[in-house]
């Protein structure tokens, strides 16, 4: 009986080729689409895992306010707090610090520079769980002068060479240093919160009573491995204990702990090791997912609920025959049993060659090898399972409500209800593929206002080198010697990196209101502001005092240039000249500069003060527009002229500002990415819904063309119903993308607003796509002859 089941199912599949396609396809693009992102989430979940007990890892995240002010949170923990910490909560399993640092590396002739090194204590190991290559725990070399090298980077270096026991030159700032490498390091996994290519020791600081929370400089990262025996809720109110008997004031200054698990998800602090990830871009990907899915099978509940009107009489047929209801129930779950069982490989395969593509786009390693991860085959079980039940319903409630009569007359009882259905299926894909449609333009014009938005500097063609002999007499020769150059316009010695929050900041009480002000503090000589065409409003530049002296000024206090939100913060009426006296805030105001984005969009624009320094350890070039290769090179070789070790570290301007904003751009990428996949299935449920409508109402175009209706009217007709659908979706996903976006965009200080052209923008696609699908589809039957139409009766 089965196989009679089976054979009549696959004689249904080959006789009704282009809907069972339709099926077929919608439900592979929806299962792949679940399939890759199940692999993302799982990416996305299993950061830090692997090492030993991982819940038991915190960080420790330094907390400070000024006068009750907000909470400013750093990473960057107080020198000396690590070893008084380590008497005082003894208990502990282990606290360790690291640092992590850009360095170059030098080899016989070899020059490698941005490498990513770690500077750890000796106890690392106690708190992570890093391996050597033949899986064994890895514990930190006793002599200062040793080094751990990553397999990968070491290869990159010494090529098939065993590099135990070779001497290479670490260059760090103005500092050299000889390490002899004494093993190797298993590569950091790929789901790390950090990463690095070497690991050196640093020397931890030991307990000293004259510790000071008034005075103390910071350096490092904190992490602590807690004795199971101890919640993260007791170890915190001991940190608070910790901060009181140490002399600190818990109300300007806490050390709060972070669990190792939520730091790629849910952390955004300053100092951050590299760009993480964001729990609700995750979620909002994993439903777009499982919307897509859903779509797919909408699709075949669409393409079932047209077919099934047109197998009525079969039914009817079989029902005389003797067929009973769960016959007829059988056989349908059976058809959409093989259909699964098509769809389901598929979907792997389909997976399997879009992976590297959706890798690309999510930013991830994603490897092939996740698609065997046994849960993922779990869930590819269990979705057959629900799939194959949840379709099943629907011809059990179609094949209960036909009797004998009314399906041997071909007659489906309230079929103006079945057309509803249909309808409302359609409707919902729309309000679907609408809304992603408004998002990615709104997306897309926020991409655009970031990469387009005055910053109230000039980023292109600005190239920045770092000068790791900073303190050297042979700065400012460097300098001058780039300037010779025919393509370098301008140069300057500066601390600021734009877009960098690194910045040195000042805070004082706020001299007009409550709360304290805090203000950028930020550094360069005479050239900054021409370098990067900032806009002097009143005043003076240092360019134009003698040799910068000074002395030149009509008092001894130092110059100094504000801008424009600290002159009005200040609220002092003729700021040139006038002398600062605060406590944060001391010297001669010389100039007012036009308010800049000092960092990203992310953040309010700032008060902010410009002092001369002739000694920063940036060198800032301007050059002329499509020279960069030939400015770079000249650089590079006046750099290892004037002593510069190892590789030269530098930056583009613009390439930099554009990395800040990578989690925004993943995420446009990712929904544009599956906004294909969607336009494909709405595509899909068109041609299917409009081959169907078309295919009834042959007759009726029949009878209009002999009547005098032209191919346009005909094709006018057919597509004014679905016209009329995309209308309904389109208001119905309207407030839902709305909502969507003003919450994405508060992630913006600056920030565009959604306006009518990107929803009539989205409007105008969708109804494009639609009108055009069923237009191509439609356009046999239109362009028919109605004597072919009207003989079918």
């Amino acid at each position: 009986m089965l196989k009679h089941y089976i054979s009549i199912a696959i004689r249904n599949l080959r006789k009704n080729f282009g809907q069972n396609l339709i099926k077929i396809t919608g439900l592979t693009a929806g299962l792949a689409a679940c399939v890759i992102i199940f692999v993302f989430v799982k990416f996305e979940l299993s950061y830090d895992i692997f090492h030993r007990e991982p819940e038991r890892i915190q960080r420790i995240v330094f907390q400070t306010r000024f006068n009750q002010g907000d909470w400013n949170s750093s990473l960057l923990i107080p020198d000396g707090i690590v070893p008084l910490l380590s008497l005082y909560s003894p208990e502990v399993e282990s606290i360790t610090r690291f640092s992590s640092a850009e360095v170059s590396i030098e080899y016989e002739d070899k020059k490698l520079g941005k490498i990513n090194a770690i500077y750890a204590d000796s106890n690392f190991f106690e708190v992570f769980s890093f391996t050597f290559p033949h899986g064994q725990n890895a514990s930190f070399p006793i002599n200062n002068n040793s080094i751990f090298l990553t397999e990968s980077f070491a290869k990159k270096v010494f090529g098939k060479e065993n590099p135990i026991g070779k001497t290479i030159e670490v260059h760090y700032w103005n500092t050299s240093r000889l390490y002899q490498i004494t093993q190797l390091l298993k590569d950091v996994p790929s789901t790390s919160h950090f990463h690095f290519d070497m690991l050196a020791p640093a020397k931890l600081e030991k307990a000293e009573e004259s510790f000071s929370w008034k005075f103390y400089g910071t350096r490092g990262m904190v992490y602590m491995r807690l004795p199971s025996s101890h919640s993260p809720a007791s170890m915190q109110k001991k940190l608070d204990d910790f901060v009181i008997s140490s002399g600190g004031d818990t109300s300007s200054k806490k050390l709060t702990l972070q669990p190792l698990l939520d730091i790629h998800l849910k952390s955004n602090y300053p100092f951050e090791l590299e760009i993480n990830g964001r729990d609700r871009d995750v979620i909002l990907i994993s439903a777009i997912a499982v919307l897509i899915l859903l779509v797919g099978c909408l699709n075949f509940l669409l393409v079932t609920s047209a077919e099934f009107s047109s197998r009525i009489k079969e039914m009817g047929i079989r029902r005389v025959s003797g067929a009973l209801q769960k016959d007829i129930l059988i056989q349908f779950l059976i058809e959409i049993g093989v259909i699964l069982i098509i769809s389901f490989p598929l979907a792997i395969l389909l997976s399997y060659f879009l992976l590297p593509l959706a890798a690309s786009f999510l930013n991830r390693s994603l490897q092939v090898e996740l698609l065997f991860d046994p849960l993922l085959i779990l869930l590819v079980v269990f979705l057959f399972g629900i799939i194959l039940i949840l379709l099943g319903v629907f011809p059990t409630f179609l094949t209960g409500k036909i009797s004998i009569a009314n399906a041997l007359k071909n007659q489906l009882t309230k079929a103006h209800s079945s057309k509803k259905f249909r309808k409302s299926l359609l409707t919902f894909q729309l309000v679907f593929a609408a809304g992603l449609f408004i998002c990615i333009s709104i997306m897309s014009r926020q991409t655009r206002f970031i990469h387009q938005k005055d910053l109230g500097f000039e980023k292109s063609h600005k190239l920045i080198v770092s000068v790791p002999f900073w303190r050297s007499a042979s700065t400012l020769p460097l300098k001058n010697e780039v300037l010779m150059h025919p393509s370098v316009l301008n140069a300057t010695y500066t601390g600021w990196l734009p877009g960098n929050s690194r910045g040195g900041s000042a805070r004082m009480e706020h001299p007009h209101k409550e709360g304290s002000l805090e203000m950028i503090v930020f550094y360069g000589d005479e050239d900054l502001l021409e370098t990067f065409g900032i806009h002097l409003v009143k005043g003076k530049a240092f360019s134009a005092f003698p040799q910068n002296d000074s002395s030149a000024l009509p008092n001894e206090k130092t110059p100094i240039i504000i801008n424009e939100a600290l002159e009005k913060s200040l609220g002092l009426e003729n700021i040139i000249g006038r002398e600062l006296n605060y406590s944060a805030l001391q010297g001669t105001v010389i100039g007012v500069i036009k308010d800049f984005h000092y960092t990203s969009l992310y953040d309010p624009m700032q008060p902010m003060v410009y002092r001369y320094d002739q000694k920063s350890f940036l060198l800032a070039i301007d050059y002329i527009a499509g020279k960069e290769a030939e400015v770079l090179a000249n650089v590079r070789k006046l750099w290892e002229t004037h002593g510069g070790a190892g590789a030269m570290d530098y930056y583009f301007v613009e390439d930099y500002l554009n990395n800040l904003y990578v989690k925004e751009i993943r995420l446009f990428d990712t929904i544009f990415f599956f906004t294909g996949l969607t336009i494909v299935l709405v595509c899909l449920a068109v041609f299917g819904q409009a081959m169907f409508s078309a295919t009834r109402r042959q007759q009726e175009i029949g009878i209009r063309k002999i009547l005098g209706a032209n191919v346009g009217q005909i094709l006018l007709l057919l597509n004014k119903e679905f016209l009329l659908i995309v209308l309904i979706g389109f208001g119905m996903a309207i407030p839902v993308a709305y909502w969507l976006m003003k919450d994405w965009l508060s992630g913006f200080v600056y920030h565009i607003d959604p306006d009518i052209g990107d929803f009539a923008l989205s409007l105008g696609i969708t109804g494009a796509i639609v009108f055009l699908t069923v237009t191509l589809r439609s356009l046999a039957i239109a362009r028919r002859n109605p004597a072919k139409s009207l003989r079918t009766e």
